[in-house]
């Protein structure tokens, strides 16, 4: 049989930045630019590394492809590709998934973690009617050795007032950011407040100041992955992923 390969979906280039500086920095995962395991070489955006255990690992951007419609309703591509890895898991078998998605919303709810739950059934359901979730929210097949985890990238708590309020990685990584350097939140929240004819406020307008004012040499895909090399924040990073249940996944996927 195939080795088993563990593999994150994510939306976009950025999202993949994020992962990447996670991965290396905080697990230190390694790069490989070669074929996975099944042979196929690594493209279209996907980073290969090794975890330190020596298994593969794959991150994999859906970035700016359309959704579709599955039955009454449309599929985030991210989903969509989740729907193709684990129909093929016979011939390209997985250790470990991670659907990893924005969830877009400017709600904030202490039943994140169940929310998150229970949408992971309902696709897994579509694919293997008697799926069921574990306590912490994940699906296992295959005799337990294939495991499948939703991570949405979401702040349930307080954070500074000028941290978006959309539920991204833009918002995660401000809300990290402005937690560990304070100063430097108001330094952005004053300056967005001073720009005449601003456009529509947008979540990026808020990390990238970050980026702009803090960071400026590394661009954005840079800075995304340095952000995970400041202890100050990467405390922020774990409170955070700690309270909405994603770092034990995290965790997991990077043994």
């Amino acid at each position: 049989m195939n080795e088993r390969e563990s593999i994150i979906i994510c939306e976009g280039f950025y999202d993949r930045a994020f992962w990447h500086g996670l991965l290396v920095h905080q697990f230190a995962c390694k790069d490989k630019r070669m074929s996975g395991p099944w042979g196929d070489p690594k493209g279209g955006g996907i980073y290969g590394l090794y975890s330190p255990s020596k298994f593969p690992l794959r991150i994999q951007p859906i970035s700016q492809q359309p959704e579709r419609q599955t039955g009454e309703k449309k599929e985030n591509p991210v989903f969509r590709e989740a729907r193709r890895l684990l129909t093929g898991r016979e011939t390209k078998p997985l250790k470990h998934l991670i659907i990893n998605v924005d969830p877009d919303t400017e709600e904030v709810s202490q039943r994140a973690k169940q929310i998150h739950a229970e949408q992971l059934l309902r696709f897994m359901q579509g694919i293997i009617p008697d799926a069921h979730t574990e306590t912490n929210g994940d699906v296992l097949l295959d005799e337990d050795a294939t495991r499948v985890s939703l991570v949405a990238w979401r702040v349930d708590s307080d954070a500074h007032s000028s941290v978006p309020i959309k539920q991204t990685l833009e918002r995660l990584v401000s809300a990290a950011i402005s937690s560990a350097y304070p100063h430097r939140a108001e330094n952005v929240k004053d300056w967005l407040a001073s720009r005449i004819d601003p456009p529509q406020h947008s979540p990026k307008e808020v990390a990238w100041s970050y980026m702009a004012g803090w960071f400026a040499e590394s661009g954005c895909e840079r800075f995304l992955k340095d952000v995970w090399n400041d202890p100050s924040v990467v405390a922020g990073f774990k409170r955070i992923l700690e309270e909405n249940g994603s770092w034990e996944k995290i965790i997991q996927f990077a043994e």
